[in-house]
């Protein structure tokens, strides 16, 4: 037994993963042909299969797995991609609350690591960039109509949400200013006041009220 697993060990990505579509192969036939001795092979393996011998499993083949699953990606990485945004779309389209619900809490719990905190200190360089460049498209949404009292009680709203709640809020652009499918303007009746993490997490979307 100790040999059959430094074999299996000392095999590379590519034939470790012909070896798995072969096992797949094997195991689909036996579930067709005999499901009796199909359940009862997954019964006994469940059995012997606990955490505790999943972890230090993992923990003794750690490289080699993520060395494989970077391989794959590598390989694959149009296909996850692709895979990747069909299925952001579905969820999108059949569950919006609950899509928007965890993408913003995705959002907000990569900000608030150690990684998310580090790539903005190393890219202060390009939110500038990022903030001077809406600046001007801001600038250039403005029509001379616009009412700008009114947009200015708008974001003392928002101040005083802040002030008296302690969550921060900002003004947001019902129809952003710069989207792929529709641009809207910098005027009173475009904008609402939402919490700060909403806004963020919200990015370029079109906002239903």
């Amino acid at each position: 037994m100790a040999r059959k697993s430094q074999r299996v060990a000392d095999m590379s990505p590519e034939k470790l993963e012909r070896r798995r579509q072969q096992k797949r192969e094997y195991n689909r036939r036996v579930k067709e042909n005999d499901p009796e001795r199909y359940q009862k092979w997954c019964d006994e393996t469940t059995k012997r299969n606990t955490p505790e011998q999943r972890k230090k499993m993992y923990t003794k083949h750690r490289d080699k797995r993520i060395a494989e699953s970077r391989l794959y990606r590598n390989k694959n990485r149009e296909l996850i991609l692709t895979k990747a945004k069909q299925y952001a779309e579905l969820q999108k389209a059949t569950n919006k609350e609950e899509f928007l619900k965890k993408k913003r809490e995705s959002v907000h719990k990569w900000r608030s690591s150690d990684k998310g905190c580090e790539w903005h200190k190393n890219n202060k360089h390009n939110i500038l960039e990022n903030t001077r460049a809406r600046q001007a498209r801001k600038k250039h949404a403005t029509p001379l109509w616009a009412d700008r009292k009114v947009m200015k009680k708008v974001y003392a709203h928002a101040r005083h949400l802040t002030e008296a709640t302690g969550i921060p809020h900002e003004v947001d652009h019902i129809i952003p200013l710069q989207s792929d499918f529709v641009c809207g303007l910098h005027v009173e009746n475009n904008l609402q006041v939402i919490s700060r993490f909403e806004n963020r997490s919200k990015s370029n979307t079109v906002s239903c009220i």
